[in-house]
C-alpha cells in the first residue's frame, strides 16, 4: 500500500486540529512549533492531489513525494509517541486523558521529562524539514485544489448507490461476464478436448500426463473466465477423479507450488515442508494412479511445468490432463501443449453489451442507458475490446450520472493519453483509480498486499485499513461499518472481485491485472515479496512502510508499520515484534505460531498499552492459537475473535477459559473451538453470549465424533450426551445474530434456544456440520425473515423432516404450550428487531439456497401443499440419503426454484411437477425412472441413474448422459 498523499495529509491535520496544542507545546518545551507544523501541512494541501498524479510519471515529482511521505511517517510515529507519554489515549479523541500523566507506569519524572524534550527535538527537525520541501515545491508546477475538492463522493451516496442483487454469488464465475456466443463456443470445444479418451499424442509419447490445451491471450481478455467455465463444467467434474485448480504467478514460489498441490490432491507434504526433491516425491505419490485434471492458471514460466511438476504428476492415471493459461504464446509452445487456444478481444457491440451490464441495474435504466450507445461504443473502444478494462470502467460509469456530458467527459479523459507511465499499465483501470476519492485509493492499494492465491476476506481487510488510518472521522458511523462500505464499493467498481465460493460478499480476489496496477501505484512503500533469490538486497536499498512476505523469511526494516505473513516457516514473535517500533499491523496466515509469548500473559488494557494490544485490539484477529493468555477479557474493544481455543481448567499456566468472553461486549465475530472440553455448565454461561447485542456470526465448534464414513466413532455415554447438551444450552447467542455455524455438535436433544428458533429475527444463515446424534433439526427456523441459507452436513440421526421445520414452534415443554420469547435485539443494519407472528403467512421467506448432504438416515420429507414456504428458493441440494419422494409442497410453493441437484438419494423414484427449473443434475440415484412434468427445464445431467425410464421434457435443449459403469456416455443439444 502506498499513503496518498491527501489522504495522509488530511488525517495528519486532524490529529493536530484535536490537539489542546498550547498545553502540548508547553509540555514538549516548543511554544508554536506544532502549530506551524499543522499550517505548513496545511498549505501543501492544495497540490497534493496534482503531486500524487504526476508522481507516477515524473520522477523528480516522485523523490519529492517521497521526502514528503518521509517527513509525515515521521509526524504520525512522533505523535503515536507523544500518546504514549501522555497515557495512552488518541491524541485527537475525546476519550484521550485531559491532561498528562506524570506517573504512567511509575517512571520517574525526570526520565518522563527527558522524553518530552525528545519529541520536541523531533518537532523541530520535521518542521524544517516540511518548510525546505514547501519552497521546492514552487518549481513543480503543481495545479491548486482544494483538499478532496474534485472528488464529489459522499459515504452515505456511495451505500445507496451499491446494488447487491445483480451479483451472482452462487457459481464459480460472474455471468454477467459472459457475453457473445464465442465463449460458450469455446468452452465447448475445450471441453470436448479434454475429455477425449487414449488421446494418440499421449500413447505415441509414452506419457500419461502431457499438457492438452493452453488458453493463451493478453492480460484482462478473460482466459480465466473461459478456463474456470471449463473447470465446473459438468461433463469435466464427472470425466475425472480430481479436478484442481492452481494458480502461478510470475513470481511463484517452488515450494508452494508443490505444497498447494500435495493438499489439493489430498496428500500430507507437512514432514517435508522446504525441501524441493522430498515434496516431489510427495506429490507423485498423491497423484498416483488417480485421473485428474490439473488447471494452471496465469503461467508466466515454462519452467513450473518442464522442470517441477511434469516428472511427479508423470504418475497419474491414464487419461489425465493439464490445460494451461498463460499470456505468451511462447510459454505455451515450450510447455508442448498440444493444442492452443488463443482468446480474441471482443467484437464492438458484444463490448458493448458487456459494458451496459455493468451499468444497468434496472430494467427502467436500459432504455436511458441504450440512449448513451454511441458515446459507449467509443468508450469500449478505447479499452481494446478487454472484458477486464470494461468491467471496470463500467463501475465507474455506474457511479456516476447518466448525462451525455458525464460519459463524454469519461470518454475524453487525460488518462487515455497519459505519457511516462509503464506501458503494461492498462489504461482504463488507471482512469478509474483516478476518479477514485484518496481513502479508497489507499484501501485499493493495501489489497495488492495479499499474495494471489489468498483470498481477500471482508473483515480482515477491514481491521487492517482501521489499524493503518485509513477511515474517514465520520462522527455518525463506527470505522467498521464504514470500512464495510470502503470494501462494498471497490467490489462494486470491480476493481475487486467477489469469491464465487464464499457466502455473500465475505471475501474476494484482485484480477492480475488490478493487481498490477495497484503494486505499481504502492512502488517503494509497500511491497509483496515471494521466492526472489536477491530479496535482502532488495530489501536494503528501500524504505519500506508496509512489506507482505509469502512463505520466505526475510530481514526487514525497523520503519515497517505493516507485516504480513503468508504460509513462513516458525516466527518466533516476541524476538518478531521487539525491533519494530512503529508497527500498527502485524497480520499472521498460516505461520508456525505455537503460542501468544509469555510477555502477552497478563494484558493491560488498550487504553493503558496502545502499542502492547495494537495487533490484538486495532487488527482484532485471533487465529490458530491453541492457548490464550489469561487477562484476554481486559482487551475491551475486541471486535473478532476467531479461534478461541476452549480449555479444560483455567489454571494451567495462566490460560484462560471461557470466562474470558464474559467482558468482551463489542464482539461482532467469535468463533470458539474445542467446546466439549468445558468444564461445567456454569463456565459456558459465564461466556454471556446472549447479552452480546454486536454480535453477528457465531462458530459453536465441538470436535466430531463422526468417521470419514458418517458413522460415530466413539462410544459415547448417556452423561456424555447430556453434558454437551447442557453446554450448548448455556452458549445462546444474542437474538441479534445474522450467521450460526454449529460443527460437531453431539447432543441427542435440542437445547431450549434451539426448539424456538423463530426468536432469532435477524438471523440469515445457518450451517449445521456433523451432527451426530440428534435426531432433530432446529425448530421453526421457517418463521425467520432473513434466512436465505441453510445447509446441514452429515446430520447422521435425522430420519424424518416435519411440519415444524416450516412452522411456528413454542419449544419449551413438550405440551407445546410454551410462547416464543419476546426479542430483546439491539438495532442492527438500521432495522427494529422482528417479532415473529404466529400466523406468518409464508415459511422461509427469504430463503434462497438450501442443501441437505450426508443425512445417511433421512427417509422422509413432510411438506404439504397447502403450506406456503420457499417463495424465493433458487437452489437446492439434497445428497447421501434414503428419501423416497420429494414432497409435494416443495415442487407446489419453490416458485423460483431453478437449480436441483440430487445425487445419491438411494429410495427416489420420481421428479415431477417443477414448473421453473432450468438446470437439473441427478447423479448415482440408483432407484430413478421417472423425470417428468418440468416445462421450463433445459439442462440435465443425469449420471449412474440405471434405472431411468421415462423423459418428458418439452423444452429441453441441453442432455448428457453418463453410465459411469458401461463406460457410455450421451449428449444431446437439441434445436
Amino acid at each position: 500500500m502506498a499513503a496518498v498523499l491527501d489522504a495522509f495529509a488530511s488525517k495528519l491535520v486532524d490529529i493536530m486540529a484535536g490537539m489542546a496544542k498550547d498545553e502540548v507545546e508547553m509540555l514538549l518545551g516548543v511554544p508554536g512549533e506544532i502549530t506551524k507544523l499543522e499550517t505548513t501541512l496545511g498549505d501543501l494541501s492544495s497540490i497534493l492531489g496534482d503531486a500524487e498524479r504526476k508522481r507516477l510519471r515524473d520522477k523528480a515529482t516522485e523523490r519529492w513525494v517521497r521526502e514528503l511521505k518521509d517527513v509525515m511517517y515521521d509526524a504520525d510515529d512522533i505523535f503515536d509517541l507523544y500518546q504514549i507519554m501522555e497515557g495512552g489515549g488518541d491524541p485527537s479523541s475525546s476519550t484521550a486523558a485531559p491532561k498528562p500523566t506524570f506517573d504512567l507506569y511509575q517512571i520517574m519524572e525526570d526520565v518522563l521529562l527527558l522524553l518530552a524534550h525528545e519529541i520536541g527535538k523531533k518537532i523541530q527537525a520535521l518542521n524544517q524539514r516540511l518548510l525546505d520541501i514547501k519552497e521546492r515545491s514552487t518549481g513543480f508546477g503543481f495545479i491548486t485544489q482544494a483538499i478532496n475538492s474534485s472528488e464529489g463522493y459522499s459515504v452515505n451516496s456511495s451505500a445507496n448507490s451499491w446494488i447487491d442483487g445483480n451479483r451472482n454469488t452462487g457459481s464459480d464465475f460472474i455471468q454477467s461476464d459472459i457475453v457473445g456466443e464465442k465463449v460458450e463456443e469455446s468452452k465447448r470445444k475445450l471441453v470436448d478436448l479434454l475429455v477425449k479418451k487414449n488421446d494418440a499424442c499421449v500413447a505415441s509419447e509414452g506419457h500419461n500426463v502431457v499438457v492438452s490445451a493452453a488458453i493463451t491471450g493478453s492480460g484482462g481478455i478473460g482466459k480465466t473466465t473461459l478456463a474456470r467455465m471449463v473447470f465446473n463444467d459438468t461433463q469435466v467434474v464427472e470425466s475425472f477423479d480430481k479436478v484442481i485448480w492452481l494458480s502461478v504467478n510470475k513470481e511463484y514460489n517452488e515450494i508452494n507450488v508443490l505444497q498447494r498441490a500435495i493438499a489439493a490432491f489430498g496428500g500430507d507434504y507437512t514432514c517435508h515442508a522446504g525441501d524441493k526433491t522430498l515434496l516431489q516425491n510427495v506429490l507423485k505419490q498423491a497423484v498416483n494412479g488417480k485421473n485428474f485434471l490439473l488447471v494452471m492458471d496465469d503461467v508466466w514460466s515454462e519452467k513450473v511445468w518442464n522442470e517441477l511438476l511434469r516428472v511427479p504428476l508423470h504418475y497419474g492415471g491414464s487419461g489425465s490432463k493439464v490445460l494451461v493459461t498463460t499470456r505468451n504464446n511462447g510459454v505455451a509452445a515450450r510447455t508442448k501443449a498440444q493444442h492452443i487456444h488463443r482468446v480474441d478481444k471482443l467484437e464492438t457491440e458484444d463490448a458493448w453489451i458487456l459494458l451496459k451490464k455493468q451499468v444497468v441495474s434496472t430494467a427502467s435504466d436500459e432504455p436511458e442507458v441504450e440512449g448513451l450507445k454511441d458515446i459507449g461504443t467509443k468508450i469500449v473502444e478505447k479499452c481494446d475490446g478487454l472484458p477486464l478494462a470494461i468491467k471496470v470502467l463500467g463501475g465507474h460509469l455506474l457511479r456516476i450520472s447518466r448525462t451525455r456530458d458525464a460519459w463524454v467527459g469519461i470518454r475524453d479523459h487525460s488518462a487515455w493519453s497519459t505519457v511516462g507511465i509503464d506501458d503494461d499499465i492498462n489504461k482504463a483501470v488507471y482512469l478509474s483509480y483516478e476518479e477514485l476519492p484518496s481513502h479508497l485509493k489507499q484501501c485499493f492499494v493495501y489489497c495488492s498486499l495479499f499474495p494471489k492465491q489468498e483470498l481477500i476476506r471482508m473483515n480482515v481487510i477491514i481491521q487492517l485499513w482501521i489499524a493503518e488510518g485509513c477511515m474517514q472521522k465520520i462522527s455518525s458511523k463506527l470505522p467498521d461499518d464504514l470500512g464495510l462500505q470502503y470494501y462494498k464499493e471497490l467490489v462494486s467498481r470491480n476493481l475487486s472481485e467477489p469469491d464465487k465460493g464464499s457466502y455473500g460478499l465475505s471475501a474476494c480476489t484482485m484480477h492480475d491485472v488490478v493487481r498490477s496496477f495497484a503494486q505499481y501505484i504502492a512502488k517503494d512503500e509497500g511491497l509483496l515479496l515471494n521466492e526472489e533469490p536477491s530479496v535482502n538486497r532488495i530489501l536494503s536499498t528501500l524504505k519500506l512502510r508496509r512489506l507482505s512476505i509469502s512463505t520466505k523469511s526475510v530481514e526487514w526494516d525497523a520503519s515497517l508499520r505493516t507485516l504480513m505473513l503468508f504460509g513462513c516457516t516458525s516466527v518466533e514473535l516476541k524476538d518478531l515484534l521487539k525491533n519494530l517500533s512503529c508497527l500498527r499491523v502485524l497480520s499472521l496466515h498460516r505461520v508456525d505460531l505455537a503460542e501468544l509469548p509469555k510477555v502477552y500473559k497478563s494484558f493491560p488494557t488498550s487504553k493503558q498499552h496502545p502499542k502492547a494490544t495494537e495487533v490484538e485490539v486495532n487488527q482484532h484477529l485471533l487465529h490458530g492459537i491453541t492457548s490464550v493468555p489469561r487477562g484476554f477479557g481486559k482487551l475491551d474493544d475486541l471486535i473478532y475473535m476467531l479461534g478461541f481455543p476452549t480449555n479444560s481448567e483455567d489454571s494451567i499456566d495462566g490460560w484462560c477459559s471461557l470466562e474470558e468472553l464474559g467482558p468482551l461486549s463489542k464482539l461482532k465475530h467469535l468463533y470458539i473451538n474445542a467446546l466439549e472440553k468445558t468444564p461445567s455448565t456454569s463456565v459456558a454461561a459465564s461466556a454471556k453470549l446472549s447479552s452480546k447485542h454486536h454480535l453477528e456470526r457465531l462458530e459453536l465448534m465441538f470436535t466430531s465424533k463422526l468417521g470419514d464414513n458418517g458413522e460415530v466413532e466413539d462410544n459415547i455415554n448417556k452423561e456424555e450426551h447430556e453434558r454437551i447438551e447442557e453446554v450448548l444450552a448455556n452458549l445462546c447467542p444474542p437474538t441479534c445474530i445474522q450467521q450460526l455455524d454449529m460443527k460437531g455438535y453431539y447432543g441427542r436433544g435440542l437445547p431450549k434456544w434451539m426448539r424456538t428458533m423463530a426468536t432469532f429475527g435477524s438471523l440469515r444463515r445457518l450451517d449445521l456440520v456433523d451432527y451426530a446424534c440428534c435426531a432433530q433439526l432446529p425448530k421453526g427456523l421457517g418463521q425467520l425473515p432473513f434466512l436465505d441459507f441453510f445447509w446441514v452436513n452429515r446430520a447422521l440421526s435425522v430420519q424424518c423432516i416435519g411440519q415444524d421445520l416450516l412452522l411456528p414452534s413454542f419449544g419449551g415443554d413438550d405440551d407445546g404450550k410454551g410462547k416464543i420469547p419476546v426479542t430483546t435485539s439491539t438495532r442492527i443494519d438500521g432495522r427494529q428487531p422482528h417479532h415473529i407472528s404466529r400466523t406468518a403467512a409464508v415459511a422461509f421467506p427469504k430463503l434462497t439456497k438450501l442443501g441437505f448432504v450426508g443425512m445417511l438416515g433421512w427417509t422422509q420429507w413432510d411438506w404439504e401443499e397447502q403450506v406456503a414456504a420457499m417463495p424465493v428458493l433458487e437452489s437446492l441440494a439434497i445428497d447421501n440419503c434414503k428419501l423416497h419422494h420429494l414432497p409435494p409442497g416443495l415442487a407446489r410453493r419453490a416458485g423460483r426454484l431453478t437449480r436441483l441437484h440430487l445425487r445419491n438419494v438411494r429410495h427416489l423414484v420420481s421428479v415431477e411437477n417443477f414448473s421453473l427449473v432450468v438446470e437439473m443434475k441427478l447423479y448415482n440415484n440408483p432407484t430413478l425412472e421417472r423425470i417428468s412434468n418440468c416445462p421450463s427445464l433445459r439442462m440435465i445431467d443425469i449420471a449412474s441413474c440405471p434405472a431411468v425410464k421415462v423423459l418428458d421434457l418439452p423444452a429441453l435443449r441441453s442432455m448428457e448422459w453418463w453410465d459411469v459403469t458401461s463406460g457410455i456416455f450421451k449428449r444431446g443439444e437439441l434445436e
